[in-house]
This record gives structure tokens, C-alpha cells and sequence, in this order.
């Protein structure tokens, strides 16, 4: 995997106003809470996470990403579905990571061209 790759915890976090997370969270507790009150092996039930990634206008840092939580849970006399879709406009860095917010920050460290004397930090 790649170091500067964001991981799933912080994207998860980000997506959806953080609420991504907890609502799949949610979807396998009602999907696994139908599956154990009907006790039986036939019966079973799904979650499907998806995402579908599209450019935003012409800005080439930005995506939308469209996400959806679908999930089935079994009962005594069939099943019943949900699926909930919602999208995200994400920032991609030309590393690769995903953050809400771009990262414009500079190295504080790194003295900039043409700037010299006292308010220059320097590494040592």
C-alpha cells in the first residue's frame, strides 16, 4: 500500500460529513439482527458498499464521489431492503490521498527563494 494513499478510517470519516461510517455500521446491525432472529440457513443478508467516482467541472484536484449503502435483511416472511445514496466532493492530491480540504500548506522550513535573515527557520 502506498504511504501517501489515505487510509479507510480517515475516509470514512470525511465522507458524507462523517456519517458514512456509522451508517454502514448501521446497515450490518439490521442486516445481521435479521439474519440471527430468523435462525435459519436460507435465510440471509447483504450489505453492499459502492462508490462511483466522476471529475468535478474542470478543476482537475477535485472528484465527487457518490456513495451508496445498500443492504436486505431477511424476516419470518421474506426480506426488506434499503438503500441510501448520498454523495461527497473530495480533493485529490498528485500523490493520490483524498481529503476534504485541499492541501495547499507549505513547508514552514523550507526557505523560499530570494528571502533571507533572521525570520528564515533553518533545520539543523
Amino acid at each position: 500500500m502506498n504511504p501517501n494513499h489515505t487510509s479507510i478510517e480517515t475516509l470514512m470519516a470525511e465522507l458524507d460529513g462523517g456519517t458514512l461510517g456509522p451508517r454502514l455500521a448501521a446497515a450490518l446491525a439490521e442486516s445481521a439482527l435479521g439474519v440471527a432472529a430468523c435462525n435459519t440457513k436460507t435465510k440471509k443478508g447483504k450489505v453492499t458498499l459502492e462508490f462511483t467516482i466522476t471529475p468535478v467541472g474542470g478543476d482537475q484536484t477535485q472528484v465527487q464521489i457518490d456513495h451508496t449503502v445498500k443492504f436486505s435483511s431477511p424476516t419470518q416472511r421474506g426480506k426488506k431492503q434499503e438503500d441510501i445514496s448520498t454523495s461527497s466532493v473530495m480533493y485529490v492530491s498528485n500523490r493520490g490521498a483524498i481529503t476534504v480540504l485541499p492541501n495547499t500548506n507549505k513547508d514552514l522550513f523550507k526557505p523560499e527563494e530570494g528571502v533571507t535573515g533572521a525570520n528564515v527557520a533553518a533545520i539543523r
